[in-house]
């Protein structure tokens, strides 16, 4: 019988669907305690990230390595102290980061700064993430594209991230479960939710070029 590790590494959702462990001790029927023992140890391995307390949503490259097999057979040693560790940073934060740190940018422009080689296809992502924050309504690309190097290219597109967007560092993330934008950056002080922003159900490879 597989760890309960490995039973958690195979039921979270994938990445972009945040959860929360009282979600998962449910689904699990454990007790609250052994899921975040077994969460952290997926943290580690850098296939789940931490987003605030009680809540974690699957990496990419979490996302990769489970597609390929992979079982998690170590884990963290002494106590549980709840702090980040370990682990890179998802393309959808560098993404997050490069944007706000350079108000425009094209898909190329982003692919050199970000440089994530841990995933088969970056590019991919990232395109598939500027989609959702353009459908957010946190970017949105330019009228004029910038011009292509190739004879027959259409140039490329420049996506600003728009004023008042700028939430914070935490980068937002969709949510299969909700069908929307979550952002941690905006709490509802009445509630206590990060704010959630519904976006059409399409086809989410969008056409960040």
């Amino acid at each position: 019988m597989a760890s309960l590790t490995n039973q958690l590494f195979e039921r979270m959702p994938p990445p972009g669907a945040p959860v929360t462990i009282a979600e998962m001790a449910a689904a699990l029927a454990q007790p609250n305690r052994k899921v975040v023992y077994a969460m952290d140890k997926l943290r580690i391995q850098g296939f789940a990230q931490r987003l605030q307390t009680g809540c974690y949503q699957l990496t990419e490259n979490g996302l990769e390595a489970r597609a390929a097999g992979k079982r998690v057979t170590s884990g963290p040693n002494g106590p549980l102290t709840g702090q980040k560790r370990g682990g890179k940073k998802t393309l959808n934060a560098k993404v997050w980061k490069a944007l706000r740190a350079r108000g425009k940018a094209t898909l190329d422009d982003l692919m050199q700064l970000i440089d994530d080689r841990t995933l088969k296809d970056p590019r991919a992502s990232a395109q598939r993430y500027l989609w959702t924050l353009a459908q957010a309504g946190y970017v949105r690309p330019l009228k004029n594209r910038r011009p292509g190097t190739a004879p027959t290219s259409n140039g490329f597109k420049v996506y600003v991230l728009l004023p008042g967007m700028n939430t914070g560092p935490m980068a937002p993330l969709y949510s299969h479960k909700h069908r929307a934008v979550v952002d941690f950056n905006v709490i509802d002080p009445a509630t206590g939710a990060p704010q959630k922003i519904i976006i059409a159900a399409k086809n989410r490879e969008g056409g960040a070029r």
